[in-house]
């Protein structure tokens, strides 16, 4: 988070590169890093951070939400769970995951502010990793988007992105807002013995410190009062995240 540099990588199924003929073709590659996805839920603290930043909403800001409601002009939103209205925190929207409620706070900024922000944390760029043929996500201009397809992206529905996009996004939302370019070569050494460094991007900033703050401390408490927090607890550390 710190740097950008990503030290591990984990997928499966796995190549190992000094016997790559023992795996599949389709397999000799990193899924990581050449496909896309539809980010689902982990989307939501992209969206929070943006409503905090942009507007004028903090983790203790409110909306009434149940876990089915109709909004304007057709859109349709439904939870993974039923419920009646409750008065949900932004907190407590990540912490249930609800897509009701996120919906209804990504209205406290226009389709295009949030477009922006989403851009601005690196959605549908790629990364400038290095790695051979990386793909990136996609998310349509906001003049594009229906009225479902409005509320769908602020959680992770109607556009793709890819891990290392939302990695680094992740990373700048919990490190002081700042972007850092990803790079997963540190230098080569030629034969000759020089050492050659990859031209890295300058780190870009996309929220406030203060928003980062605020949602470091949201997103602790997701991993603290969901009903998976036992499950995702390591003992000797705070960990925050969301799930997708």
């Amino acid at each position: 988070v710190k740097t950008g540099k990503v030290r591990a990588a984990a997928e499966y199924p796995t190549v190992d590169p000094n016997d790559y003929a023992s795996a599949e073709v389709e397999d000799r590659t990193s899924s990581i890093f050449t496909h896309w996805f539809e980010p689902g839920s982990t989307f939501k603290g992209l969206t929070a951070a943006t409503v905090i930043d942009a507007g004028g909403q903090s983790p203790t800001s409110t909306v009434v939400a149940s876990g089915l409601e109709d909004f304007a002009d057709g859109a349709r939103v439904r939870d993974s769970f039923q419920h009646p209205a409750n008065l949900y925190t932004l907190t407590g929207v990540l912490i249930d995951s609800s897509n009701v409620g996120i919906s209804k706070f990504s209205q406290k900024v226009d389709k295009q502010t949030r477009y922006d922000y989403f851009k601005r944390f690196g959605i549908g760029d790629g990364t400038a990793s290095g790695y051979p043929n990386e793909l990136s996500g996609l998310i349509y201009p906001a003049d594009e988007w229906g009225a479902q397809t409005t509320l769908n992206t602020s959680f992770g529905q109607g556009m793709t992105t890819t891990m290392p996009e939302l990695a680094r996004a992740y990373g700048a939302i919990v490190d002081g807002g700042v972007r850092m370019p990803l790079q997963i070569i540190e230098s080569c050494t030629k034969p000759d013995g020089t050492v050659v460094k990859p031209e890295v991007a300058e780190p870009e900033r996309v929220i406030s410190e203060a928003t980062s703050a605020e949602m470091r401390a949201m997103l602790e408490n997701v991993f603290l009062q969901a009903p998976y927090a036992k499950t995702v607890a390591i003992p000797g550390y705070r960990v925050r995240g969301n799930t997708g």
